[in-house]
């Protein structure tokens, strides 16, 4: 709660000054508690730009990248072909994260455009950054670039002004986004566009004129190296979406109860638990990018499902089945198990999320997976018994590498 609205409350009457001593007595409790209050917490052996921390910063960027479009395998760059690169847009050559929380001023960073300039000198490749700014002064100069270049890579979303807490974030793209993405299609050159944003986003009007498309999110100080060792295949991408992404805020499953419409500050959640995934299953809407969903430059195959269920009811559930990299390149998967029980007496999801395991793969290579989980994971709450129910039938136990991409099922009774 800000200063003002603590003022704005006491002087109402709807707060008491000892209300705000006792919390922050539970704040100074904890301080004092770690030693926090009377010195300062500086190890001078650990330097504050750590290289250590920067490390770790670098894999959390590439794991979390998500590759969601890539027409004709135009990604990873091919160094033979490609040999003059556009870099456009807004994001490309500052530091870019979300607001409040979110927002950070790193000791360092790497943006996109200094980390693809960094893999692109090293391969003799040209790269020229153009800003919409430049585009406004002389768009025919700024034609010529793209005319040039082989390759046009867009970097456009949002940053910690525009996705920020306290406020909802449009669907839509800024206007100065959606101007950039109209004009780089205008000029012919395949595009890869490079996405900062917290979920989706609407891209009717844009998405099948792009060649690639990654969502970075907000990937931290080593984002820009992270992104051009995707772009360029010094990673493999292996990123999946932890949340679905609608073709529009209409579709989503929370949009007729997710606004005030009567002012009376009270919102039914009327979807019950049919949020996300579960409820676009629900109600069968199309979407951009189911919940999961995640490209690779490799490709894998699933097979041979085996359940293993034991009867006794402390017993565990076993699912089995092999993975093979059944492409060229090294890289990982997501494997994702989703369980239904078709017929439980209360409305339940078509399928849900169980388990998932992240598996690395070398050409050729093959690995068993196995999947563990309890009676207790089929339960589900009864509103009229106000406990915890496992139901004894006929499961429906589903393998695939995203919600709308099940590749292997079989059906268990399991009691």
């Amino acid at each position: 709660m800000s200063v003002d609205s603590l003022k704005f409350y006491l002087a109402n009457g709807k707060i008491a000054e000892s209300q705000i001593d006792s919390k922050v007595l539970n704040i100074l409790r904890t301080i004092i508690g770690f030693g926090l209050k009377d010195k300062k917490q500086l190890n001078t052996q650990i330097s504050l730009d750590n290289p250590k921390s920067a490390n770790v910063a670098l894999n959390v960027a590439r794991e979390g990248i998500v590759l969601l479009r890539n027409v004709g395998n135009i990604l990873p760059i091919k160094q033979t072909k490609i040999k003059k690169i556009v870099v456009c847009g807004p994001n490309a050559s500052s530091f870019i994260s979300g607001g409040g929380s979110g927002r950070l001023d790193p000791f360092h960073f790497v943006s996109t455009l200094e980390g693809i300039q960094k893999i692109a000198l090293e391969n003799d490749i040209k790269v020229s950054y153009v800003s919409l700014d430049s585009v406004a002064k002389d768009e025919s100069k700024i034609r010529e670039k793209f005319r040039d270049a082989n390759l046009v890579v867009a970097c456009f979303g949002f940053n910690s002004k525009t996705e920020k807490e306290g406020c909802d974030r449009t669907f839509k793209l800024p206007d100065i986004d959606t101007k950039l993405i109209e004009f780089a299609i205008s000029t012919g050159k395949p595009i890869i566009g490079v996405v900062n944003a917290g979920g989706a986003v609407e891209m009717q009007q844009w998405y099948s004129k792009l060649s690639g498309l990654l969502w970075a999110w907000y990937p931290g100080q080593e984002g820009g190296t992270a992104i051009a060792e995707v772009l360029f295949g010094k990673t493999n991408p292996s990123g999946k979406l932890p949340i679905t992404f609608e073709k529009k805020w209409e579709d989503n499953p929370t949009f007729n109860s997710y606004y005030d419409t009567d002012n009376d500050k009270r919102v039914s959640y009327s979807e019950g638990i049919f949020v996300g995934y579960r409820g676009y299953d629900k109600f069968k809407k199309p979407v951009q990018f189911p919940f999961g969903f995640g490209l690779s430059y490799t490709k894998f195959q699933l097979s041979d499902i085996i359940i293993e269920a034991q009867k006794n009811s402390d017993s565990r559930i076993f699912i089995k089945c092999n993975i093979r990299n059944i492409g060229t390149s090294k890289g990982a998967q997501v494997v994702q198990l989703y369980i239904n029980n078709p017929n439980c007496v209360v409305p339940m999801p078509v399928k849900e999320l169980k388990g998932y395991e992240k598996v690395q793969l070398s050409p050729g290579e093959t690995k068993l997976l196995t999947f563990e989980i309890s009676r207790q994971d089929l339960s589900f709450y009864s509103e009229k018994a106000h406990q915890f129910i496992f139901e004894k039938g006929n499961y429906n136990f589903m393998l695939g590498t995203s919600s709308r991409d099940i590749l292997l099922q079989k059906k268990n009774y399991i009691e």
